[in-house]
Formats: C-alpha cells, sequence, structure tokens
C-alpha cells in the first residue's frame, strides 16, 4: 500500500474519534421546573409522534412560540 494511502487510512479514524469526543452531553441549556414538566409530560404521552421530537412539528403543529400563552 503507498505511503499516501496509509496515512488516510490512519488520519481517517483518528479525525472521526476526535470529532466524535467534541459532542456535547445533547442535554442543552438548563430548563425551568415548569419547562422540565412541560418536557416530561411531552416524553410521557408519545407527543413527540406527533409534534416531532424536538417540538416542530410533523404530523401535529409546532410547539415553538407557546411560552407564556395557554393551551
Amino acid at each position: 500500500m503507498p505511503r499516501r494511502a496509509w496515512r488516510a487510512a490512519l488520519l481517517l479514524p483518528v479525525a472521526a474519534l476526535t470529532l466524535a469526543a467534541c459532542g456535547g452531553d445533547g442535554d442543552g441549556p438548563a430548563l425551568s421546573a415548569e419547562a422540565e414538566a412541560g418536557r416530561n409530560t411531552m416524553r410521557t404521552n408519545g407527543c413527540a409522534s406527533c409534534h416531532g421530537a424536538d417540538g416542530q412539528g410533523g404530523v401535529g403543529p409546532s410547539f415553538q412560540g407557546l411560552y407564556g400563552t395557554e393551551v
């Protein structure tokens, strides 16, 4: 195998592992107690199946922009 191919074969896995290690824990910012309760309600009732895992919408409407309103 030529030297350039060996470098690529070694560099690609090292780069992939380095990038994977840079990922965050995925929890995001701390939530208020009210927001945490809403998130738990969404998870418990399976709301993500229609409204999307992040509340952006899907089959059902988006949850975005609802904070401070009565639903």
